[in-house]
């Protein structure tokens, strides 16, 4: 219990800092921009949809939240860091501390642009029950996001890491059929191990792009448990992997 309450102190103290560097204005005016373009309505004939609504927000929040947790950790690696580093928060407490608060930012960025297109333009069908089927899984996009933009940070991967992890992905991409050509075909070992690696990138994507489309349509069948629960233990796996990678390597804080 002592251990989350320092790691929620941390986080306060990671959000009141981001709030003070002015950052934040940043945000509220891409914010002001992006409801001014979209959401705003041009006539009163003009009513945007709710799938409009998710669709177009959710990239919005997302492109956001990765901004919010590249400027977070850029501040988490000033020196002023070993500081915390060296209290009983320690490593896990620092990263999950961070983890949090793009999270929290990003949650309140989504609230708010519907509270600013209930106002403005309120959309077809708007009710509590349709916006929490949207907001469920666009907000397990915001933590599986914030996970990946940490672990992909300068802050726990070693640049040598970074660059093979980055290059896994532009080796998979490399399996589309119109890049590899006839002389790397399906047909042969090559062409079979591009398949195989492209498959094995695209598998953390996953979660991720079904949790969009969930957000954007709405419809919870069958298979809208397992897409939350993929988000969730993706997440979670993202986060575990960060933290174990933190915990091994020479911290240089500068």
């Amino acid at each position: 219990m002592r251990s989350l309450s320092r790691i929620w102190a941390w986080s306060r103290f990671n959000l009141a800092e981001y709030i003070r560097s002015g950052r934040i204005l940043i945000e509220l005016l891409a914010m002001v921009i992006f409801a001014y373009i979209f959401l705003r309505r041009p006539n009163t004939a003009a009513i945007i949809r709710a799938t409009q609504f998710f669709s177009m927000t959710a990239l919005f929040v997302l492109a956001q939240t990765i901004y919010t947790t590249g400027m977070l950790v850029s501040l988490a690696q000033r020196a002023q860091g070993y500081v915390i580093l060296a209290r009983p928060l320690g490593r896990r407490g620092y990263l999950l501390g961070l983890f949090l608060v793009p999270v929290i930012i990003g949650v309140l960025d989504f609230i708010l642009l519907s509270i600013i297109v209930t106002i403005i333009n309120k959309p077809e069908i708007w009710t509590v029950p349709i916006w929490l089927a949207g907001a469920l899984p666009l907000i397990l996009d915001i933590m599986l996001v914030t996970a990946l933009v940490i672990l992909l940070s300068g802050l726990v991967l070693t640049n040598g890491w970074r660059l093979f992890i980055l290059g896994l992905v532009a080796l998979g991409s490399l399996s589309s059929a119109d890049l590899i050509g006839p002389s790397l075909s399906l047909d042969n070992l090559i062409g079979r191990f591009l398949a195989t690696m492209r498959t094995l990138v695209s598998v953390p994507l996953i979660p991720l792009l079904s949790g969009f489309e969930l957000a954007v349509r709405r419809g919870y069948g069958s298979e809208a448990l397992p897409i939350l629960l993929g988000q969730i233990v993706l997440t979670a796996a993202v986060l575990f992997f960060a933290i174990f990678s933190f915990d091994r390597r020479d911290i240089i804080l500068g």
